[in-house]
C-alpha cells in the first residue's frame, strides 16, 4: 500500500470562496458534497440538509404551504428559534434562490465564531453554497434532472365523532326550543313565516350558526340539513343525521412536486461557464394552491490576459403563487385547516358542500342563521361565522407574483502567483 500524505488535508469553503483546511478552523464546520443532497430530490436545500450534517434539526416541513423548510444548528441558542443565514457563492441570500442541481458542496458553519466572517447575521451559523462553474478543460456537457413526488394527507387530529353541530347537547338543551335529545326545533310562526312553511312546524334542526359540535347524538334521526333551507328541489326535505368521520380528510388532495432542471456547461483555455434552467412546479394537498416557479442561473470566469480574471454567478428566479394557505390564528376564514379543527361540525358532508352555489349564483354556506327568526334566504341563508371551504379555495384565494435577481460580479488580479480581489458587486434586486 503506498501512503498518501495530501489526502489527508480535508479543505472546506469558508466566506467569499475561501478554501482552507478544516483543521486549521477555531470553529465547527462540515461539508457536503452536491451529488449527496440530490440523492432522493428535494424542493429546498434545509430539506436536503437534513440527516446529513450532524447538528442540524430540521424543524418545519414545506408540505402544507410554499414556505422553505427551516433549520436549527445545534438547537436554539437564544429566546426562541433562529435560523442560520445562507450564503450562496458570497452572497446572502434566501434559500428559495438556490438551484439544488447546481450545488458543488454546502459547507455549515456551526460555531458562533463564524460571525467573524459574515457578522452578527451568522450567530445561529451559516449554510456556505458553491455553485457549480464548469471546467476549463475543452469539454462540454449537458446534464438533466427530473424529479417527481407526491404528497398524501399522513395525519389528523383525532375526531369525536358522536354529537352533531351545535352549543347544547341532550343533557343540557331540553326545553321549549329544543328537545329531549337535544335538537334545536322549528316553530311555525304566521306572522314570520308563509303558510307553506306551517308543515315544518316541529321539525328537528341543528343550530346552523353555531361552529362547534356539542349538539345532538348522531343516531340516524331525521332532521333538517342546512342545505334543505335553500329554494329548489330539495327544500324542506329532512335527512338521518350521521357522522361523517372522513370530511376533512376528503377535503384535500394529492399534491403534485415536479422539480426539474437542465444545465450547460462549457470551457476551454482561459474560461469556463455553467448556465441552468430550473422549474418547479408545485400542486399543494389543499385544492386550487399552486405555484410555478422558473429559474436561469449563469456561473463562469473569463480571463483577460494573463493576470486578470472576470467572474460572474447570478440567478434570476421568477414564481406565480396562487392559493397560498393562510397560517397561524385567523378570524377571516382564510386559514381553512384550522377551522377544520376548531370552528366546524362533524356531521357535514364534503361530497355535498363542492357545489357552494345555487343556481341563481348565490353562495350557500353550512354556517347558516335561524329560520326561527326569518323567512327571507337573504337573511337566515348569509353565514354567521364562516363561508363554505370551497368558495374559500376556489374564489377568495391570494396570488403573489414574484421576481429576484441575485449574485455576484467580481474581478480578480494575480500578482506573484497569489489572486487579489479588487472588485466584487453583489446583486440583489
Amino acid at each position: 500500500m503506498k501512503e498518501e500524505i495530501d489526502n489527508l488535508s480535508e479543505v472546506v469553503v469558508t466566506a467569499l470562496g475561501v478554501k482552507r483546511e478544516k483543521k486549521a478552523l477555531g470553529y465547527a464546520v462540515q461539508e457536503v458534497k452536491g451529488e449527496n443532497l440530490t440523492v432522493a430530490k428535494s424542493l429546498d436545500i434545509s430539506t436536503s440538509l437534513a440527516g446529513k450534517v450532524a447538528g442540524v434539526q430540521l424543524v418545519g416541513s414545506p408540505s402544507s404551504s410554499f414556505d422553505n423548510a427551516d433549520i436549527l444548528i445545534r438547537g436554539v441558542t437564544g429566546l426562541g428559534p433562529q435560523a442560520p443565514i445562507f450564503v450562496v457563492d458570497g452572497t446572502i441570500t434566501n434559500q428559495s434562490a438556490v438551484i439544488l442541481d447546481n450545488i458543488e458542496s454546502v459547507s455549515v458553519l456551526k460555531g458562533p465564531a463564524s460571525t467573524a466572517l459574515y457578522g452578527q447575521r451568522a450567530a445561529n451559523g451559516a449554510v456556505v453554497i458553491t455553485t457549480k462553474k464548469g471546467s476549463r478543460k475543452k469539454f462540454t456537457s449537458v446534464d438533466v434532472n427530473l424529479g417527481l413526488t407526491f404528497e398524501k394527507l399522513a395525519l389528523l387530529p383525532p375526531y369525536q365523532n358522536d354529537y352533531a353541530g351545535g352549543y347544547s347537547s341532550s343533557l343540557t338543551s331540553a326545553g321549549t326550543s329544543f328537545d329531549a335529545q337535544g335538537f334545536y326545533l322549528f316553530k311555525y310562526n304566521p306572522a314570520i313565516h308563509p303558510a307553506s312553511w306551517a308543515a315544518f312546524n316541529g321539525q328537528r334542526m341543528l343550530e346552523y350558526g353555531a361552529d362547534e359540535s356539542w349538539g345532538p347524538k348522531m343516531n340516524g334521526d331525521n332532521y333538517r340539513a342546512y342545505w334543505s333551507w335553500y329554494p329548489g328541489a330539495e327544500f324542506g326535505q329532512q335527512t338521518p343525521l350521521t357522522a361523517q368521520p372522513n370530511n376533512v380528510k376528503d377535503f384535500f388532495r394529492t399534491g403534485v412536486n415536479k422539480n426539474n432542471s437542465i444545465s450547460f456547461s462549457s470551457g476551454g483555455e482561459g474560461y469556463n461557464f455553467r448556465m441552468t434552467y430550473a422549474n418547479q412546479n408545485r400542486t399543494l394537498m389543499i385544492p386550487n394552491a399552486d405555484r410555478d416557479q422558473h429559474q436561469l442561473a449563469l456561473n463562469g470566469s473569463f480571463d483577460i490576459g494573463k493576470y486578470i480574471t472576470i467572474s460572474t454567478d447570478l440567478t434570476y428566479t421568477t414564481n406565480s403563487t396562487k392559493g397560498k394557505p393562510a397560517e397561524g390564528y385567523r378570524l377571516d376564514g382564510l386559514n381553512i385547516t384550522q377551522n377544520f379543527n376548531q370552528w366546524f361540525q362533524r356531521q357535514l358532508d364534503m361530497k355535498r358542500m363542492v357545489n357552494y352555489r345555487e343556481p341563481d349564483g348565490s353562495l350557500n354556506s353550512w354556517n347558516i342563521g335561524d329560520p326561527n327568526a326569518s323567512a327571507d334566504i337573504k337573511v337566515y341563508g348569509r353565514p354567521q361565522y364562516w363561508d363554505n371551504p370551497y368558495f374559500m379555495v376556489n374564489e377568495a384565494f391570494s396570488t403573489q407574483a414574484q421576481n429576484r435577481l441575485v449574485g455576484n460580479i467580481g474581478m480578480n488580479i494575480k500578482i506573484n502567483n497569489r489572486q487579489i480581489q479588487v472588485f466584487n458587486a453583489t446583486i440583489v434586486l
